[in-house]
């Protein structure tokens, strides 16, 4: 029943689209993955040097190297076939474009390419190259009271426990998201003994193992897919929750916190049970 009222809706607009077949995916059906760079926009300005601009190009290149290889083995596997939505997107002239596939994931970018851009924003360092792109992920979730739901006939996926949400400085990329999981759970009273899983935003390993570190939680408990599909943007938590449930991580009655976090910074926890 949740994926039939997801159904009309988007088939109304797009009526070619084929919808995900998912548990998780009726949770959130994400779009496209966003791009995996460097978010040289959100750091201090450096120093109008050549240095610094080759620095930001060095670390963006290495950044998109590291992302290519899981993505583009991910788009070709067919793996977001059950997660992406395709979008018509109209053209001034001929047929619309079919929006179908990452435009960020570029395996034929270089070094020598990404030193050539033009620096963007009145920025000394940043160009098209290193910044985030302009595209990015969206996902889509379905909340609504028990009443409503038995009134429909609908079997919840989850029971929402408690949200909270964090905002700071981009320094803090670490604690803000950490701060705002310990919120989630001091709002309830519970402990990090208390979650089964924790399923945070696929930034980056390094920043995972910081949140974790921070309130306490063993990485057995964390669920990653980074590794194998890189940064998805809005759809890292959707598929990782999806992965982990069709494989059995995830079983009815766990409780499971995610953390989502973003440049700005602004992070948001999520508590519920499955």
């Amino acid at each position: 029943m949740t994926r039939s009222l997801l159904s009309t809706r988007v088939r109304r607009r797009y009526p070619e689209t084929r919808l995900p077949s998912s548990p998780a995916a009726r949770i959130a059906a994400p779009a496209p993955r966003a791009a995996a760079m460097v978010a040289a926009a959100s750091r201090p300005p450096l120093p109008r040097n050549g240095k610094n601009r080759m620095m930001a190009t060095i670390v963006a290149a290495m950044a998109l190297a590291l992302a290519a290889g899981p993505a583009l083995a991910a788009w070709d596997g067919g793996f977001f076939d059950d997660y992406v939505i395709p979008v018509e997107v109209p053209q001034r002239k001929g047929p619309p474009l079919l929006f179908e596939k990452d435009e960020a994931v570029r395996p034929d970018t270089s070094l020598e390419k990404l030193a050539k851009l033009r620096t963007i924003y009145d920025s000394p360092t940043v160009t098209p190259g290193n910044a985030p792109g302009l595209s990015t992920g969206a996902s889509a979730v379905v909340l609504t009271t028990r009443q409503e739901a038995e009134r429909r006939g609908i079997e919840p996926l989850a029971n929402i426990r408690t949200w909270a949400m964090v905002a700071g400085h981009p320094d803090r990329i670490a604690s803000i998201p950490a701060t705002a999981a310990q919120k989630a759970l001091d709002q309830l009273g519970m402990t990090i003994d208390d979650i089964d899983w924790f399923v945070p935003h696929q930034a980056n390993l390094r920043i995972i193992e910081a949140v974790a570190g921070r309130i306490g939680l063993p990485m057995d408990k964390v669920i990653i897919n980074l590794d194998r599909y890189g940064n998805t943007s809005a759809a890292t938590i959707p598929t990782a929750l999806d992965e982990a449930i069709r494989d059995g991580r995830i079983r009815q009655g766990q409780t499971v916190l995610t953390d989502a976090f973003g440049s700005g910074l602004t992070a948001g926890a999520l508590l519920f049970r499955w």
